[in-house]
């Protein structure tokens, strides 16, 4: 058996295991209970679009790389995919991933510039995407309104300035380190 299929084996029976052991030694009657009275295609279509959205964001990270001048295989951008949800879900607000995304994309071959390229990439398309499920949200609702409107007009603010900045510095790279020096020489040269 393929090295690679057995560590992929291994895992899931580790990870079902704990689970199974979790469930068994909490006070989880009322767990055991509900998942009892789930339907089972229900379950399996669950785990199914699950399997499909990491299939999704393996296809987005090989094409965002592509997009670089770096071509990956998709079971590495798969496995790469894995792992920096796995990292991203046992640590602190979920920072452990995008590292993880560059360190293995730049072990591929790619620099790691281009590789902190296409992860930042990765983050601004979820930004643009829930801006305007945000946006969709609250015409589809009437919830225009009260905090969600001020968070939404916020976060657009925010998105537009950085996507402003990211432009001067493609654009102009020399005006970007002439800003930067200044803030250095007002903020009295403390980095």
């Amino acid at each position: 058996m393929n090295e690679r299929l057995k560590a992929t084996l291994f895992a899931a029976l580790m990870s079902l295991a704990s689970i199974i052991f979790i469930l068994y030694y909490t006070d989880a009657d009322i767990s055991w209970e509900l998942i009892s009275r789930v339907n089972g295609w229900f379950l399996f279509l669950a785990v199914a679009l699950h399997v499909l959205s990491w299939m999704l964001y393996a296809l987005r990270l090989k094409l965002l790389a592509s997009m670089a001048g770096h071509q990956i295989a998709f079971p590495l951008s798969f496995r790469c995919t894995l792992a920096s949800n796995f990292l991203a879900a046992i640590t602190p607000s979920s920072a452990g991933g995008e590292p993880l995304r560059i360190k293995v994309l730049a072990d591929d071959g790619m620099s790691y510039g281009a590789a902190t390229a296409v992860v930042i990439s990765e983050r601004l398309l979820d930004s643009i995407f829930f801006l305007t499920s945000l946006a969709f949200f609250l015409m589809v609702s009437g919830f225009f309104a009260g905090f969600g409107l001020k968070v939404g007009a916020i976060f657009l603010l925010f998105l537009l300035v950085f996507l402003a900045f990211l432009r001067q510095l493609i654009i102009r790279p020399k005006r970007v380190a002439r800003l930067m020096e200044w803030i250095k020489k007002k903020t009295g040269n403390r980095a």
